[in-house]
């Protein structure tokens, strides 16, 4: 029932963004500026709150984030194939392989951790510091694979500006930088953040189901299934066989193999707005695979704890 608690109020925002955007209250134009909003400020000022919450110790999180992390880029590639198997090319092969391998752990992992553990603030802590490389991972993969599905520039020098420039990736880099090396933030700039990086889920929410309001789920439902099987279903019993491979157990490997079920990050549909990609794509992506991951979740919950 938490799972499911935990779940509701995401379709819950996504039908509201569709009521909204099918009444004209949500215009396209607002949409757009509240997705970069999102882009911009709210999502880099939730990294940075989230990385400097609490000091990271890279030990502790070494062994869990290999694990998930090569599970991750193992499902990017086979993603990648599969895109382009089923015709998907450009932005929309690149929203298709985001939305396979970047799960929703702030507004999803980290909550079911918390219920699954009693809010032990240790386990909690853990879960935070495997967190942090893995959000890197997510968004150097997302920019690489829309600058090189646009084949912007084509010079490799530009590539490395173009992700070094990316506001998510500036905001992970001093995010971790702070917490490793540098002072603790004081209160109203930790409050600040906090402040504006609450409304990135709920906002990031309502674009999506006003991007649905005009759009048809049934549409591409192929493609979306299987983007969904891939993030809910690969991605943990992957995640699992990497695990094994370097004899990860306990916390870590409970950790990692809640953050692998996951179901598809809302941040995917606002990378493929910005970025050029497949907007009405990513966003069943996220609706499907949110459906999906209650019975990925129990059953990672009824094997691992």
């Amino acid at each position: 029932m938490e799972i499911l608690a935990i779940s509701l109020p995401v379709f819950l925002l996504v039908g509201l963004g569709w009521w909204l955007g099918r009444t004209g209250l949500f215009t396209s134009a607002f949409a757009e500026g509240a997705n970069r909003l999102v882009y911009r400020i709210s999502l880099p000022a939730l990294i940075v709150s989230s990385l400097t919450a609490g000091r990271l110790k890279l030990a502790e999180a070494g062994r869990p984030a290999l694990a998930l992390g090569v599970a991750v880029l193992i499902v990017g590639g086979i993603a990648l194939v599969l895109a382009r198997v089923m015709g998907c090319r450009g932005g929309r092969g690149a929203t298709f392989v985001q939305a396979a391998f970047r799960g929703n752990l702030a507004f999803v992992g980290i909550p079911v951790l918390a219920s699954a553990s009693g809010k032990d603030a240790g386990f909690i802590g853990m879960a935070v510091l495997i967190f942090a490389p893995i959000m890197l991972i997510y968004n150097v993969a997302a920019v690489l694979l829309f600058h090189f599905a646009h084949h912007r520039g084509g010079s490799s020098w530009k590539a490395v500006c173009g992700i070094a420039s990316n506001p998510l990736i500036l905001a992970t880099v001093m995010g971790g930088a702070i917490s490793l090396w540098g002072p603790p933030l004081p209160v109203f700039a930790n409050r600040t953040l906090e402040l504006l990086g609450d409304p990135a889920a709920p906002l990031a929410l309502l674009c999506i189901g006003a991007s649905m309001a005009g759009a048809s789920f049934a549409r591409g439902l192929k493609t979306v299934t299987v983007m969904a099987l891939l993030k809910v279903a690969l991605c943990p019993v992957l995640t699992w066989l990497a695990a094994r491979s370097v004899g990860l157990e306990g916390p870590g490997l409970q950790i990692a193999m809640v953050f692998a079920a996951c179901p598809t990050a809302a941040a995917s549909y606002v990378f493929a707005r910005e970025l050029g990609g497949d907007p009405p794509l990513a966003s069943n992506a996220v609706v499907l695979s949110t459906l999906l991951s209650p019975l990925s979740l129990l059953v990672v919950l009824a094997l691992f704890f």
